[in-house]
């Protein structure tokens, strides 16, 4: 008798061993899988797509969630201390911190000398810390 099996679309010609430890694996694979969806256990390859594996939703185990959770917290008072600033004070400490713009930069854009833009920062960081101080975090 011939025994087949399917690899991936090729059909394969193996001997009977091979077909019967084939279907016996295959048949024992189905088995758990059924056993899991009655359970309800769910595995994270089965959301495996293109852009990314399912296991990659895992969380770190080297991950502190303590310390995930506190630096959450500052940058929500950060943001908060920042909506307190005026407009002007915000929009220079936007252009060091998130624009990346240097002081001379900032200087050059602003028509002033980089000795005005450092006083400036060095007061609107100093204001900041004012404002962490009386947020509650």
């Amino acid at each position: 008798m011939n025994y087949k099996i399917r690899i991936e679309n090729q059909v394969v010609d193996v001997t009977e061993e091979v077909y019967q430890a084939y279907y016996r694996m295959k048949n024992h694979e189905d088995y758990i899988e059924r056993r899991d969806r009655e359970n309800g256990l769910a595995h994270y390859h089965a959301l495996d797509c293109e852009e990314m594996k399912g296991e990659d939703i895992l969380p770190d185990e080297n991950t502190d969630i303590l310390t995930e959770l506190v630096a959450q917290e500052e940058k929500a008072a950060l943001w908060e201390a920042l909506g307190r600033l005026k407009e002007r004070d915000r929009e220079l400490i936007e252009e060091l911190y998130f624009n990346e713009r240097t002081e001379r930069e900032l200087a050059e854009m602003l028509g002033v000398r980089q000795p005005a833009i450092h006083k400036r920062k060095v007061r609107i960081l100093e204001t900041l810390k004012s404002f962490l101080k009386k947020i509650d975090f």
